[in-house]
């Protein structure tokens, strides 16, 4: 056995040496035997399957087998497939050339091509035509695997004037077979985001025969996660249908990552969606979605439209419990802000880059400790008007109905406020509002507003509007009129008392107008069980004091009708307007 062995060692030897022999010379001698032109043609016939147009080189292409037979061509242009623009330039483009084909069949075939900062200019005319074409010769012939991009970046513009920058590209495309999984990851940098994604397709074949192909994405940043899982064709345009889910640690600054304007807006938080989702002549739907926002949990539908030139979201969501508590709290904070800096801009967003059509309701609003009723509100962006209806708000036990229209392009935008309230507590509502309790009841009322300006004083000097109000039912704390019914004492004697304590009255009423930045009451009627006192009162916006003047009739069998003038001096911040009246006696 052992001389057996020994002589096919012999035997075999000299051929396993030849064939290192052999395989050594090629190393060594087929770099040279590489013609540099019939690498180019090759490569060029490859990349013209891809982009429409050969290449072009600046330099002196490298061959090299370290230790695949590589060719490397530096500053290489690739033609557009539509016009005589540059599609792609990069510094250096090396591909791999395998050497079964090269030995066999005597041909080059790149099974690999590696982009050295390439740089991607992609556009699409008015017409809606690319400068590009769809890949062809995708068949089981078709000999690239691989592409890996290396500091690449792709710039992106339209017809209509859009455009975009992604840099940073670190990618890595693998293609086994058109038949087979191909997939493609990496990272990028968008608008100042490092994005890691992941693609796969089970055919790339397929989805160009027209025919369903199963498809992942996935995109991880810091401010936005996203997945999509099901399945890709193209019909008139490619076309998706499967399950998606999307996360985002604020929903306001992924509205500024896509360019939406904010302004000065309430910021929103984190917020999430998963839903079924198609898409389909790019158009996104999203149905049986379930989402939350700031901890608020729904469910609704969404639509997304990003063929126009302006996109267009259509939305209706449904919440159980809707907390506003932080989107109050930042509006009094911007209100407080603008009035400290009176004629600094007040940062209305322009709303000229989107459409929207939302609808919202909640069968509880909750803002503070406070939780209203069941709520129906809309909300619709056409054109930068922004149009706000609330249709129904179960509010403290009472009712709101209000509408809000404003136009956001003007140098000075300009709003209009429609408003009217129903059986208000008006007591609690005031308290928990704007911290005044001075004042009780259930108020009923309305109000229409209008007013321009860029800054807090040229919109409070350009207000106009008109409103009334009925409360039934109320009182009124720091003043106790009752202590001068049936009483014969000076009404001056009686002072200690009448500034303490509180005074019931079974209605008040009045009418108020606004302009020139000064609210005037002409006629205010409270009436009580044994009084009545008329007044008219104004105050400027944006000051504590409130100045009144009328006259207070107090009957009963033992007391003298008398006639109080009065001025009344208070604060915003305080709960308690405090009144000083100067009684008189009645002529």
């Amino acid at each position: 056995m052992g001389r057996a062995t020994a002589i096919l060692v012999k035997r075999v030897a000299p051929i396993a040496a030849l064939l290192v022999m052999l395989g050594l010379a090629f190393v060594l001698f087929a770099p040279k035997l590489v013609s540099i032109e019939v690498v180019r043609r090759s490569m060029s016939r490859e990349i013209a399957g891809w982009s429409g147009r050969s290449m072009t080189f600046d330099g002196t292409p490298k061959v090299a087998f370290t230790p695949y037979l590589t060719v490397t061509f530096p500053k290489v242009h690739i033609g557009s497939a539509r016009d005589d623009t540059t599609l792609v330039e990069m510094d250096q483009l090396r591909a791999q050339v395998p050497i079964l084909p090269l030995i066999f069949r005597g041909r080059i075939e790149p099974s690999s091509f590696s982009f050295l900062r390439p740089r991607f200019r992609i556009a699409v005319d008015a017409a809606g035509v690319p400068n590009w074409d769809l890949p062809s010769g995708l068949d089981a012939t078709a000999p690239l695997r691989q592409l890996i991009v290396t500091d690449g970046s792709i710039d992106y513009a339209d017809g209509a004037g859009r455009a975009e920058r992604i840099d940073k590209i670190d990618a890595v495309l693998d293609l086994p077979d058109p038949r087979s999984l191909a997939s493609v990851q990496g990272r990028a940098n968008w608008r100042g985001k490092n994005v890691n994604f992941y693609a796969s397709l089970n055919s790339i074949r397929a989805v160009f025969d027209g025919e369903a192909a199963n498809v992942r994405l996935a995109l991880e940043s810091d401010l936005l996660r996203a997945s999509f899982d099901g399945s890709l064709r193209r019909l008139d345009g490619l076309a998706a249908n499967g399950q998606i889910s999307v996360s985002t640690s604020s929903l306001t600054g992924l509205a500024e990552l896509f360019a939406i304007p904010t302004g000065r807006l309430p910021r929103f938080g984190a917020a999430s969606i998963t839903s079924t989702v198609d898409f389909v002549r790019g158009t996104l739907t999203l149905g049986d979605a379930a989402l939350t926002i700031d901890g608020n949990q729904g469910v609704g539908a969404l639509s997304l439209a990003l063929a126009a030139a302006r996109p267009s979201i259509q939305a209706t969501l449904a919440f159980d419990l809707l907390d506003i508590t932080s989107y109050v709290g930042a509006a009094r904070a911007i209100l407080a802000a603008s009035r400290i800096a009176p004629d600094a801009p007040l940062g209305w967003p322009r709303l000229d880059n989107f459409n929207a059509d939302l609808r919202l309701s909640a069968d509880q609003l909750r803002v503070g400790s406070e939780t209203a009723g069941r709520v129906a509100a809309s909300l619709a962006v056409r054109d930068g008007r922004l149009d706000v209806a609330i249709g129904d708000l179960q509010l403290y036990g009472g009712r709101l109905t209000a509408s809000l229209s404003a136009e956001t392009l003007d140098p000075a935008p300009s709003a209009s406020l429609q408003a009217k309230i129903d059986q208000l507590p008006l007591k609690t509502a005031l308290s928990d509002l704007v911290g005044i309790d001075a004042i009780g009841g259930t108020a009923g009322g309305t109000l229409s507003l209008q007013g321009r300006g860029a800054s807090w004083n040229e919109l409070v000097a350009s207000l106009t509007g008109r409103g009334s109000v009925q409360i039934a039912g109320g009182t009124i704390n720091g003043i106790s009129l009752d202590v001068l019914s049936g009483s014969t004492a000076p009404p001056a004697s009686l002072e200690g008392r009448l500034f303490n304590g509180t005074t019931r009255f079974s209605s008040a009423k009045g009418d108020l107008s606004i302009a020139a930045g000064v609210v005037s009451a002409p006629n205010i009627a409270v009436t009580g069980t044994d009084y009545r006192v008329d007044m008219a009162a104004e105050a400027q916006i944006g000051t504590p004091a409130i100045s009144a003047h009328g006259e207070a009739t107090i009957g009963g069998q033992r007391a003298p009708a008398l006639r109080l003038p009065f001025n009344v001096g208070g604060t915003w911040l305080h709960p308690v307007v405090t009144p000083v009246l100067t009684p008189t006696t009645a002529p």
